[in-house]
């Protein structure tokens, strides 16, 4: 059974600009609608907070905006998308669907159509009028009010009830999942992190996240979160974070090397145009988590317009933007982790591996000895990693016919193994003293296999041209690997040479000026 950690904050209140603490807490949905995704795909889920006490509830997440129907919001999105003729010129904010009733285009345009307007000319209407709440930020049903040809057909009172009905319905919404959030044991009594064994943490495939202010409170700057995100992150299960839940990455803090844990990943979480809008951003917070992910090294992924659903995923990094990435992100989580259990041989290292390497015999074997099975693509490539990541360049040798195709076509390097092959792996194995091998996922059948790996390492020697910058690097790669007659026929690497770089510091080959 899958199983799931949910780690949310029991802070209550934050402090802002002006010294006042406002109320604050766990946003509603943000961890309701997970919790439910989660156990709804029959995963086990368990609710944790630093200090043991019961998750408060961000009151602002029970405001009426985000708890509109799916089938409002997605109405309006078809409307907003015809506003402007490049979609990233449309900025909608939190005032445009609080206070200017545009949410209700929807039940506009149906009782548009139930007076009998034609389908094609009640979108008309509607998108003219919503069109000019827009630009002109003026309430959109105001506007339809003055239209004495929109009057002719359906009254003011019935304008007005369509949205009225909605703001009711929203409301009626928070309220069951506040009622709801307040009955639930695993909410209301929740693990306390500190008291969890690292073997109990690995027991968990995933952790999330939730977002509310609660997290810029007391999941930011917490020593058990931090042992928590390294346990995890070593043994790569998944960690996702929404909204304001990445500001729990910053916890992680920064390794043997100077770098963030997190450095150079790619992530999103509530933008500080999005903060801006909001009740508390306006008063004036203490920092922005946008910033404060940039300057710890994050690649800060965000969606072209603020408060649409965007989710980034690398890694075992999983980030979801604002409230309306809620469902995206736990659909992801699910998603991931069941890719993991279907492949579930991780973290390739020295130790801690599924295979060791017995030179007298004529395959791969198991811990206590006993031979693996045939050697077929997929116990080669595994093979394969292990030898790499015990820096075993002899019983790399010994496991790839001299003949075998290599193409690394990133490092522009292709022919026989004997000749190009063996010194790439070589020269690998030589500048990274401390070379890991994470397989992420390995697929295939007894003549090709296909493996999803990171290679990552502290580089201590010059490597593919890139001088010895002493950072630690990691990087994604995807290998196809042939098989015959119990031996590697064939291998083809790929990967981003932007993204190591990217890593490393240096300049991409096509942004260095060459000058005789």
């Amino acid at each position: 059974m899958t199983k799931i950690l949910l780690l949310a904050s029991s802070a209550r209140t934050i402090e802002v600009a002006n010294g006042s603490n406002e109320e604050a807490g766990v946003f509603a949905a943000g961890a309701l609608r997970p919790y439910d995704r989660f156990t709804g795909a029959g995963a086990y889920v368990a609710v944790a907070t630093v200090d043991g006490k019961a998750p408060h509830i961000d009151p602002y997440s029970l405001e009426p905006v985000f708890h509109y129907p799916d089938e409002d919001q997605n109405f309006l999105a078809s409307v907003t998308r015809t506003f402007m003729r490049n979609a990233d010129d449309i900025r909608i904010t939190l005032q445009h669907l609080a206070e200017l009733d545009l949410i209700a285009a929807r039940r506009i345009f149906d009782a548009l159509k139930q007076a009998q307007v034609k389908p094609d000319e009640a979108r008309v209407v509607v998108e003219r009028a919503a069109r000019t709440a827009w630009r002109e930020t003026a309430n959109f049903v105001a506007i339809l009010s003055a239209d004495a040809a929109v009057r002719a057909t359906v009254s003011v009172a019935q304008i007005r009830e369509c949205a009225d009905a909605l703001q009711a319905e929203a409301k009626n919404s928070a309220d069951k999942m506040r009622r709801r959030f307040s009955a639930l044991p695993d909410f209301q009594k929740p693990i306390k992190l500190g008291e969890l064994s690292i073997e109990e943490m690995l027991g968990y495939d995933a952790i999330f996240i939730p977002g509310g202010y609660g997290p810029m409170v007391d999941l930011a700057d917490n020593p058990d979160v931090r042992r928590l995100l390294r346990v995890m992150h070593d043994r790569s299960h998944v960690i996702a974070a929404l909204a304001h839940g990445p500001a729990a990455l910053l916890s992680a803090g920064y390794g043997s090397d100077g770098l963030w844990l997190f450095d150079g990943y790619r992530m999103t979480a509530l933008t500080d145009e999005e903060e801006d809008q909001t009740r508390l951003g306006k008063l004036g917070l203490p920092w922005y988590l946008e910033a404060a992910l940039k300057n710890c090294g994050a690649v800060f992924d965000d969606a072209p317009a603020a408060w649409t659903s965007h989710v980034v995923v690398d890694r075992n990094l999983i980030t979801g933007q604002n409230p309306a990435s809620t469902d995206a992100i736990a659909d992801a989580v699910l998603k991931r982790v069941a890719a993991g259990r279907v492949n579930n041989r991780m973290n390739i290292g020295p130790q801690d591996l599924p295979f060791v390497h017995d030179a007298g015999s004529s395959g791969p074997s198991q811990k206590d000895g006993r031979p693996c099975g045939p050697r077929d693509a997929c116990s080669l490539s595994l093979e394969l990693c292990k030898r790499l990541a015990s820096r075993d360049a002899d019983g790399v040798d010994a496991l790839v016919r001299a003949d075998a195709a290599v193409d690394f076509g990133p490092a522009e390097t292709s022919g026989s193994f004997a000749q190009q092959g063996a010194k790439f792996l070589r020269d690998l194995i030589a500048a990274f003293p401390d070379l890991r091998v994470k397989v992420r996922s390995i697929m295939g059948n007894s003549e090709t296999a296909v493996v999803e790996v990171t290679v990552e390492g502290t580089q201590a020697a010059d490597f593919l041209g890139i001088h010895n910058q002493k950072k630690r690097l990691d990087l994604d790669q995807a290998w196809v690997i042939g098989a015959s007659d119990g031996k590697i026929a064939s291998i083809r690497a790929y990967w981003c040479q932007i993204q190591l770089y990217r890593r490393s510091a240096v300049k991409r080959l096509d942004q260095i000026s060459i000058t005789g």
